[in-house]
């Protein structure tokens, strides 16, 4: 008990001394203060503290390095005055005794973040994320897979907001390191504007990847297929520099380039025709997608192989958490999706599949309106991945996708309009395409910032195309019959591997690198066959040539980032190509990439230069006919073709709702390739025997191949109108593509087959309430361009002969149509379903499919065209939980 007494005694001195301190020292901060401007820095400032209030300062000097006096100082009284000059320095302040006050330095340290952005609800990795510092005003963006890094020099706390299209905004804050944080954003489920900065004065974070228009399926909801099917290909066409297609089965053409030059990855594997028939819709079904990137300027150096952009396709992972359906079903067909765990948080799998009925339903449309006798139209998807994760950073995937295509028409026309001839022509034609992909990939973080992905798969390509066309002609008693057939096909298989490193806080930057070997095997086939009344001519040739093939690529690239005003890229791609064929020809390509972006809130500038090598090559055939592609590798006497490009791009962000995409662009080709042959076999349907030279008779593919050089440069203008109800968007595109070989024309410049001069696309959405949204869009493009016979050689007593004068002298008519839909929604509990009502080309335009030439009874040619799509009813329903 005596000991006790004495020790609370002490305690209660201390006490009172302590707060007779902090009663002394409150005093103190309290006291009056009005700032002396002859003051000029800090080692003055407290001087005349320590005279004025009878106060000492203790501090190190180092406290005080570099620093700099607040241009104003507005405090009244000694608390505000050091909350202005100390509390944005770091710089502590603590009274020891009545009248000394110590300052010191706030201890920092280095904060490292590292970890994975997902889907709150389905656990999926959300990639392509845009993280704003808000410390340190500075912008980065996560990996493909999700994978993000930070590293904040001398802070002891980090702010920093993640943003991913069509979701919600999140703001984090830590305090210590987090080396494997997961940070689930949740979904928008329904979205007027998409608004991407956390605030009106931070960065636009889209500019990061401003060259890169990049979707996901709440962004399909105003493109919508011929038959109103949401449509990831038809946003694709509506961004500038994309031209629209033709009712056929190529995709889309960007800035004046072959559909071939369009590199198309699904799940990083390759796919070589991304259209359903007729462009009724792509392979992509809305409800598997994941996101869409679409490259066309500025290319990443991780991507080669095409000249014109990169299309970039990620499947969804599945849903490791609940199950979840969707269904739609129209006039073309039906589309089924699932997805759901199969070991919860762990593992899931995603199904999805369409099968059409378009024939069924569609045939005795076309067939009374197009006069066609029993026409094929169907199509089939199939899409299967399962998603595995062994931490929040490491997992693998398994994809599959297969799809095929079938179309048959076939048709009679009659001309009997001379009383003593009459001339019926016969044509039959089907196209048969298709692929299938298998891929693995697997990512994993090495380390706090090093990020891997591998990639391993087979692609596969099958097409077959066949025509045959009867020329029946009776002059009096006499019969004479002309048959032309035409069969080609091209098979392809890929097996490919890659590994790519992604490496943050680099002195040098971010850094990309990675490297991947393709192996092909391809096997173009042609038959060609002119039968004058029921006897070959001898003309007959046939070719196929297996070939074996193998490219191995290299590429490293780094982004520096200046004061998050300026952005650069620079890399390089590096490609090795051999060809395993007759020749054991081979090539060594570098590519050089740059891409420079001045960056404000509202404005963008993007300067960017590209140097692009294709190893493969899409031959075309030349005339109106009904298309015979053929894919051919580069070989000896076909070198890789190359591409190089400048572009510049303008984007103003916000206009009183409005934002203006400028672009433009220049570039040069070379080692393009062409058919020698000025025309193709279809001309032979003509009477004139004189005509059967038009046929080329090389027996090998490579012999009837020509190489030559050209120019593109094209000019475009994109508007987006968002607000409230209204969401209009308007691309227009003017460009040129030229063409020059010495084997044509006497090596003077003719326009490419795609030369399509004017192309146009307007959407209009308008949302009358959460119910009921009307979509009308419409698009305009020039005809392609294809050689003609139109002039003909003195008869020197035989037959006349007709010949083209130049290459590309005619072109198909205009390519145009106006769509309408009207979508209601109902909701039912969590469930929901959505009612497509309209029509597809409403005025009821009939789009050329393909042209043949044919005969008349005076002895005139005439070009026949075929088309596939009237007026075509838009009647649907999706069902989604």
């Amino acid at each position: 008990m005596n000991l006790i007494i004495p020790y609370v005694r002490f305690c209660v001195s201390i006490s009172i001394l302590f707060l007779s301190v902090s009663t002394v020292a409150q005093d103190i901060l309290n006291s009056f203060y009005q700032h002396d401007k002859s003051v000029e820095n800090i080692n003055e400032l407290l001087n005349v503290l320590e005279e004025n209030y009878q106060i000492t300062f203790s501090y190190n000097s180092q406290v005080f390095q570099d620093y700099t006096l607040p241009n104003q100082i507005t405090a009244t009284n000694l608390k505000d005055l050091f909350s202005q000059l100390f509390d944005d320095q770091g710089i502590k302040y603590q009274a020891k005794s009545f009248n000394k006050i110590l300052l010191y330095g706030q201890k920092r340290t280095d904060l490292r973040i590292s970890g994975v952005v997902r889907d709150k609800y389905s656990n999926e990795s959300i990639p392509g994320c845009f993280i704003y510092l808000k410390n340190l005003n500075k912008v980065i963006q996560s990996t493909e897979e999700g994978h993000f890094y930070i590293r904040a020099e001398d802070t002891d706390t980090l702010s920093f907001v993640i943003n991913a299209l069509a979701y919600k905004s999140k703001e984090i804050v830590v305090t210590k390191n987090e080396l494997d944080l997961i940070v689930e954003l949740e979904y928008k489920s329904d979205i007027d504007a998409i608004i991407i900065s956390p605030d009106a004065d931070s960065l636009a974070f889209e500019s990061i990847i401003d060259s890169e228009s990049k979707y996901n399926s709440s962004d399909f909801e105003n493109a919508q297929s011929i038959f109103g099917q949401m449509e990831a290909l038809e946003k694709i066409k509506q961004i500038p520099g994309v031209h629209i297609g033709n009712e056929a089965q190529n995709g889309f053409i960007v800035k004046g380039g072959s559909p071939d030059q369009n590199l198309i990855l699904l799940d990083g594997m390759p796919v070589y025709e991304a259209s359903h028939i007729g462009g009724v819709s792509s392979i992509f079904l809305t409800p598997a997608i994941k996101s869409v990137r679409l490259i066309s300027t500025g290319f990443p150096s991780q991507y080669g192989g095409r000249l014109s952009s990169v299309l970039d396709v990620q499947i969804n992972e599945g849903n490791t958490k609940e199950f979840k359906i969707s269904s739609s079903l129209g006039v073309s067909g039906l589309t089924m999706h699932a997805e759901g765990p199969i070991q919860k948080e762990k593992t899931a799998l995603s199904l999805s599949g369409r099968i059409s009925w378009l024939g069924a339903l569609a045939t005795p449309l076309i067939k009374n309106t197009l006069d066609y006798q029993d026409p094929t139209l169907r199509f089939y998807d199939v899409y299967a991945k399962v998603h595995h994760k062994f931490s929040p950073t490491s997992r693998i995937n398994f994809t599959f996708y297969k799809g095929n295509d079938n179309i048959s028409l076939s048709s009679d026309r009659l001309d009997d309009s001379n009383p003593t001839m009459t001339i019926l022509n016969n044509d039959e034609n089907k196209l048969d395409w298709g692929n299938e992909v298998f891929s693995v990939q697997f990512t994993n973080a090495l380390s706090d910032n090093i990020f891997l992905s591998c990639n391993l798969g087979r692609s596969t390509y099958n097409y077959r195309g066949s025509g045959k066309y009867l020329q029946e002609s009776q002059f009096s008693t006499i019969n004479s019959t002309r048959e032309v057939t035409l069969q080609s096909s091209s098979m392809i298989e890929d097996w490919s591997s890659s590994l790519h490193l992604n490496i943050y806080d680099l002195p040098i930057g971010k850094l990309k690198l990675g490297a991947g070997f393709i192996a092909h095997e391809f096997n173009p086939y042609l038959y060609e066959e002119l039968l004058i009344d029921g006897i070959s001519d001898g003309s007959t040739t046939t070719t196929e040539s297996p070939t074996l093939a193998s490219e191995f690529y290299t590429y490293i690239e780094d982004e520096i980032n200046f004061a998050n005003a300026i952005i650069l890229n620079i890399g390089v791609h590096s490609n090795t190509y051999n060809s395993l064929g007759f020749d054991n020809s081979r090539y060594f390509n570098i590519q050089p990439r740059f891409s420079f972006r001045y960056i404000k809130p509202d404005h963008i500038l993007k300067l960017s230069g590209s140097r692009m090598v294709q190893n493969i090559h899409l031959l075309v055939n030349p005339g109106p006919g009904l298309p015979s592609d053929l894919w051919v590798p580069s070989s000896a006497n076909i070198p890789p073709s190359k591409a190089t490009e400048i572009s510049f791009n303008y984007k103003n962000k916000k206009l009183n709702n409005l934002e203006i995409n400028f672009t433009s662009y220049f570039k040069l080709l070379d080692n393009i390739k062409e058919y020698q042959a000025t025309s193709d076999i279809y001309y032979a349907l003509l009477q004139n025997e004189p005509l059967l030279f038009f046929i080329d008779k090389e027996t090998d593919w490579r012999d009837r191949v020509i190489v030559g050089e050209g120019r593109s440069y094209g000019i475009g203008i994109n508007l987006e109108y968002n607000k409230h109800k209204h969401n209009l968007s308007f691309s227009y595109l003017y460009s040129r593509v030229f063409h020059r070989f010495d084997d044509i024309d006497e090596g003077e410049e003719f326009p490419s087959r795609f030369d399509r001069k004017n192309n146009v696309s307007l959407n209009y959405n308008f949302k009358l309430n959460k119910q009921w949204h009307i979509i009308l869009s419409g698009v305009f493009g020039n005809g392609y361009r294809f050689t003609l016979p139109t002039e003909t050689l003195p008869p020197d007593g035989g037959p006349i002969r007709w010949i083209s004068p130049s290459r590309n002298n005619s072109k198909l008519p205009d390519f145009h149509h106006v769509d309408l839909s009207i979508v209601y929604t109902k909701k039912i509990g969590k469930s929901k379903l959505d009612f497509t009502f309209g029509a597809y080309n409403i005025y009821n335009r009939y789009n050329p499919f393909y042209s043949y030439i044919a005969e008349n009874a005076d002895r005139s040619i005439s070009l026949i065209q075929l088309s596939v799509f009237p007026i075509i009813p838009r009647i649907g329903v999706i069902y989604s939980n």
